[in-house]
């Protein structure tokens, strides 16, 4: 899984580097000075049953299918996001620049 600075997130074959699926995301947003600098795109957490959490600096935070690349659901925050998230006991955890997330896994 790698994140593209145009929007998207593409998954690579580990083996050849043939890309297995690109997932469009939202356009990027324009920051002001005093704003918090989010990441661009965070590091994905995969969970036990092939679901890839990401987030990106427009607030967004999505769970895509970790085989198609389909986007399962999608959430947007007021700010944008931080670090990579977790996944704990059915929980994937997510921070801003001004909170801490927490979603069950299967919330959609």
């Amino acid at each position: 899984m790698t994140p593209g600075h145009k929007g998207n997130m593409t998954a690579l074959n580990a083996s050849t580097g043939a890309i297995l699926w690109q997932t469009p995301t939202h356009e990027n947003p324009t920051m002001g000075a005093a704003s918090c600098v989010p990441d661009t795109f965070n590091n994905a957490a995969v969970g036990a049953d092939g679901t890839v959490y990401f987030g990106w600096w427009g607030g967004y935070v999505y769970a895509v299918d970790g085989k198609t690349g389909t986007i399962l659901s999608s959430f947007q925050t007021q700010s944008g996001i931080q670090g990579a998230p977790a996944i704990g006991d059915g929980v994937v955890y997510f921070s801003t620049c001004e909170h801490l997330y927490a979603f069950k896994k299967d919330t959609r």
